[in-house]
């Protein structure tokens, strides 16, 4: 979505917005992933208090 963000032009200013709308609901989603301690991220979201 970045990629694409940046490409895009001022005249389609409106699409540009829904997009940023896509992208931070898609971070806020996987935040929730994210290791407190260690910032990293599970690799198997549904798994997270085995070790690996």
């Amino acid at each position: 979505l970045i990629d694409t963000m940046e490409e895009m032009s001022k005249e389609i200013f409106e699409h540009y917005k829904r997009l940023e709308e896509i992208f931070k609901e898609a971070v806020k989603g996987i935040l929730q992933y994210q290791d407190n301690e260690s910032k990293l991220f599970y690799q198997v979201i549904d798994k997270a208090e085995i070790d690996g």
